[in-house]
């Protein structure tokens, strides 16, 4: 009865054109990042996949949904950084990004316009999260990106509140915003389940 059961789910699940990743044989691990999700793509594609093949969302109104390392690689996110890519931290995809492959095409002068840009957002992170903290904001910045022109800031942050909270921490952003002579969009950071994480 059980072998009935699954290969009912599977024709269900193939019914609806998903390109899932099966269960290799019903046996998935415990470790929650390979645990398997349900999820919309960029592309429409309603799928079934391990976590850990997810490994950020795009919040553009004309392809909303979860991105994997394929779509991230064909859209060229990266390349383009897209300002409505929203890529999750934790994901291990990340790290092994920021290893030497991401680097070993490009030419010295590159490379080093990179680890300065990089260098560059991760102190103003910290500025940012110096001046939460001596506003006594319940926040923690987790990234800085360069917006849609030089002078657009995003921040990326986690709170202690589990929706959309930026207006309270817009003194933070005018601040920061009239110190760089910028304007800094605050986003509440979401998790892999697509609800505002907290900290």
């Amino acid at each position: 009865m059980q072998q009935s059961d699954d290969n009912y789910w599977d024709k269900y699940i193939n019914s609806f054109n998903m390109n899932y990743i099966p269960k290799k044989e019903k046996a998935v691990s415990q470790r929650e990042d390979d645990e398997l999700k349900g999820a919309k793509l960029v592309s429409g594609d309603y799928v079934y996949v391990q976590r850990r093949k997810l490994i950020g969302f795009c919040r553009c109104d004309l392809h909303k949904g979860y991105v994997t390392k394929s779509i991230y690689k064909n859209h060229k996110c990266g390349e383009k950084q897209c300002v409505f890519f929203q890529k999750f931290e934790d994901c291990p995809f990340w790290a092994a990004e920021k290893g030497y492959k991401r680097y070993k095409n490009l030419s010295p002068a590159q490379k080093a316009k990179i680890k300065s840009e990089e260098e560059k957002f991760v102190r103003m992170a910290e500025e940012l999260q110096k001046l939460a903290d001596k506003f006594g904001y319940p926040m923690k910045i987790t990234s800085v990106r360069q917006g849609e022109h030089k002078k657009h800031i995003i921040v990326f942050y986690l709170s202690d509140r589990p929706y959309n909270d930026f207006y309270r921490f817009l003194d933070l952003s005018r601040t920061f915003g009239f110190y760089r002579s910028a304007y800094v969009e605050l986003r509440h950071v979401k998790d892999i389940n697509g609800n505002y994480a907290l900290m």
